[in-house]
């Protein structure tokens, strides 16, 4: 999947939890940014073991609760601190699903088992795959902007 997709994807599905929570507005945002995150952050592998290190239910869990600790340490204010790492969470499990439809798979049991899991095998530049995702995005981003 384009990097970008990933990011509209978990910025979208990370507004969109607080939304269907009736959160408010600056839960919104803060899923928004989290999300991003959570889309953006397992490509940072890219360059070593890529879809192995970072593409692991582990490593969302650990990077989730990294940035509930982060917020809830920096704002005192808890029920924020779960909204961000939830959708921190979303952000990172919707980038790991995403590329689970390509050829190459994710290792999503790593450091247990490398083995690579797959829902479909797509290139992943594959132009009909990577819309398919954005419109999920849009629709997600509608959900959040409509609460």
């Amino acid at each position: 999947m384009k990097r970008k997709v990933h990011v509209v994807l978990g910025a979208s599905l990370g507004a969109s939890i607080p939304a269907v929570m009736g959160a408010s507005s600056l839960d919104r945002l803060l899923g928004l940014l989290f999300g991003a995150l959570g889309g953006y952050i397992p490509d940072l592998d890219l360059r070593r073991q890529h879809r192995v290190l970072l593409h692991n239910v582990l490593s969302a869990i650990v990077f989730a609760l990294t940035a509930t600790l982060a917020v809830g340490v920096f704002s005192n204010n808890w029920s924020l601190a779960a909204c961000a790492g939830l959708a921190y969470l979303a952000g990172h499990i919707s980038h790991i699903v995403a590329d689970m439809f390509t050829e190459r798979g994710v290792a999503l049991l790593y450091p247990w088992s490398t083995r690579r899991y797959r829902l479909a095998r797509f290139r992943s530049d594959n132009e009909v795959l990577n819309s398919l995702f954005a419109l999920l995005a849009a629709l997600l981003a509608l959900l959040a902007i409509k609460g």
